[in-house]
């Protein structure tokens, strides 16, 4: 499975926006939107947090 030993920057940067609840891992749906339509900004975790305010 690509998460598991990921080689590519999509699956260490969806790895780094995981979330755990209990023992189950989730992605938040805007992260699995960006990643299939390529818009996933590598790098930067929370786009709206990262936006200067001047955006």
């Amino acid at each position: 499975m690509a998460l598991l030993k990921p080689k590519d920057a999509w699956a260490h940067e969806m790895n780094h926006r995981k979330v755990y609840i209990g023992r189950r891992m989730y992605f938040q749906t805007k992260d699995v939107a960006a990643l299939l339509d390529g818009d996933l900004s590598i790098g930067e975790k929370n786009n709206e947090a990262n936006r200067h305010p001047s955006e």
